[in-house]
């Protein structure tokens, strides 16, 4: 979905979470954008930037899964793994059928995690 490098990361820990995002700046494929990824413990949301951050559109949200890797071993990436400087492959796992029925997105989308206020649900 998106190779890049890590050039910033912004963490806290609230309420036993590490909440925070993940700016990479793509190269090879990805040459000329950004991709922010926002997290809390798990990979929540990744927006795409073609001009420099000025407007994003969403690539992926939970209930998805966003999985993070490093870019010569594949060696999977947790938010509490993640360094300045990182070399990453960004991947994109559907989720199964099974999490598309009426009241999915209170259990594991953007608004159980009071995220879709700010950023809307997305359709993918």
């Amino acid at each position: 979905m998106f190779t890049g490098k890590l050039v910033a990361v912004k963490r806290y820990n609230t309420r036993g979470c590490a909440v925070g995002h993940a700016l990479l700046e793509g190269f090879e494929g990805n040459a000329h954008q950004t991709l922010r990824i926002l997290f809390q413990n798990e990979y929540l949301l990744a927006k795409l930037s073609e001009d420099g951050g000025r407007s994003e559109r969403t690539l992926v949200h939970t209930p998805d899964i966003i999985s993070i890797h490093d870019e010569s071993t594949l060696t999977p990436v947790t938010t509490d793994q993640l360094r300045y400087g990182q070399r990453c492959k960004v991947f994109m796992i559907p989720v199964n059928k099974k999490w598309s029925f009426e009241g999915a997105d209170d259990l594991v989308g953007l608004k159980a995690f009071n995220l879709e206020a700010k950023f809307g649900s997305a359709a993918i």
